[in-house]
């Protein structure tokens, strides 16, 4: 029997916050990098950007209430 492989166009949205002490010059590359680990064949990578905003320090993460 064969089996048909059926193809799938997939969007994700995602906004994070990424808590890293890699230099933020290299962070959009690094990430740009672990997400394409994932994708098998470079013509099926429709479109990925990475884009890097920094975010006021905060002592340990959590809100004042």
């Amino acid at each position: 029997m064969i089996s048909i492989v059926q193809a799938y166009l997939v969007e994700i949205n995602a906004k994070l916050i990424i808590r890293s002490a890699i230099d933020p010059e290299h962070l959009p590359e690094n990430i740009y990098s672990q997400i394409t680990e994932f994708i098998h064949r470079e013509e099926d990578l429709l479109d990925l950007d990475v884009a890097l905003f920094a975010l006021p320090d905060q002592d340990d993460g959590s809100a004042s209430h």
